[in-house]
């Protein structure tokens, strides 16, 4: 599993360009950015990834959502803990606050950063937070029942997908753990390097 994920996320760098830094335009969360002639709301979104940002823009009620918002659940990605911390940050409850912030705007329509734009946003929102909710009651059951590692839990909560796609799921599995652990309804152990999880 490590061997896939370290593959994988070499893979990734391989293709990433650097971007010079004399074009790169910092700007502040939670304030404003000028765009396209209009004033856009800067909202950090936290949860798909600990910098996400959307874009509102109140008066045309527009949402630039990024990976924050997209017609499919995104995945909570785990991230290393920032320097000087000597633990990650748990995505998916975080994504799960954002959601309930992106929930509140008037939004006529959505330009995710993957996919075509769509509306109704709350509808999606809602789509989301159900599908959430019944896997964090799966994945529950299972550590319920004693299957109390990352690698059993994602054989088990993935079976229908192929052998080989199974860790695609790994992310998510964290998330709902991490949400689980939040409820107070399991606690996290770790035995000679292994996370563990068990009812509490």
């Amino acid at each position: 599993m490590a061997e896939t994920v370290i593959t994988g996320m070499r893979a990734l760098e391989s293709q990433a360009d650097p971007i010079p830094e004399e074009t790169i335009v910092p700007f502040s969360p939670n304030g404003v950015l000028q765009l396209g002639g209009q004033t856009w709301e800067i909202l950090h979104t936290p949860g798909h990834a600990s910098m996400q940002t959307c874009f509102y823009q109140r008066d045309t009620r527009q949402l630039i959502s990024a990976d924050m918002l997209l017609a499919i659940t995104p995945t909570p990605v785990v991230e290393q803990p920032p320097a000087g911390v000597d633990h990650r940050v748990p995505a998916l409850p975080l994504f799960m606050e954002s959601l309930d912030l992106i929930e509140q705007l008037e939004v006529e329509e959505v330009f995710p950063g993957h996919g075509r734009p769509f509306g109704d946003h709350r509808a999606v929102i809602a789509r989301q937070r159900e599908r959430i909710l019944g896997r964090k009651a799966e994945c529950l059951e299972l550590v319920q029942q004693g299957i109390d590692t990352l690698p059993e839990l994602t054989e088990r909560m993935y079976s229908h997908q192929p052998k080989g796609v199974r860790l695609t799921g790994l992310w998510m599995l964290i998330g709902y753990l991490d949400l689980l652990i939040n409820d107070g309804l399991i606690q996290e152990e770790t035995v000679d390097g292994v996370w563990h999880y068990t009812p509490v």
